[in-house]
């Protein structure tokens, strides 16, 4: 969309920035750029919700055509935890551009497809700890050598 990555911009569900045709540009443009970084040697995390069949499909898709290992990570949250994360976001001066409002979160869970195996290696993450925490549990499950996996973690 061209906009300032720290930008929020709360919209309704599913219309403007978040309406299915820019979630598909969206994912499209991510992809591009994976196959550029992948071309380049570099290790890729395609960090987004992904909710849809198609969309993960798409994500594996890339990965095996640049050779490369893919595994989907599914992260779980009870819906208490992710709607208290959700307020706590919402509240003024906190330091982040989540557009979630609690009704956008029920209406996601509503729409996800859950991942399942056949779709390619899937490791399904309780996301109740810190990041720091999560960060390590997620690395753990991934293949190659943990020093590959070292990157940037922007928060």
């Amino acid at each position: 969309a061209g906009l300032d990555p720290h930008t929020r911009v709360p919209e309704e569900f599913r219309s403007g920035l978040y309406a299915p045709e820019m979630t598909q540009r969206t994912y499209e443009e991510m992809r591009r750029r994976a196959t550029e970084h992948l071309a380049s040697g570099h290790p890729v995390v395609l960090d987004a919700t992904h909710g849809q069949t198609d969309e993960r499909r798409a994500a594996v898709a890339l990965a095996r055509a640049a050779g490369v290992p893919v595994v989907i990570v599914a992260l779980t949250l009870s819906d208490d935890a992710a709607l208290a994360r959700i307020e706590q976001r919402q509240v003024v001066g906190t330091l982040t551009t989540s557009d979630a409002t609690p009704e956008v979160y029920r209406r996601q869970v509503e729409q996800f497809e859950l991942p399942r195996q056949a779709e390619g290696p899937l490791l399904v993450v309780d996301a109740a700890d810190d990041v720091s925490a999560l960060v390590e549990r997620i690395a753990e499950g991934l293949p190659g050598p943990p020093d590959r996996l070292v990157g940037r973690i922007y928060r």
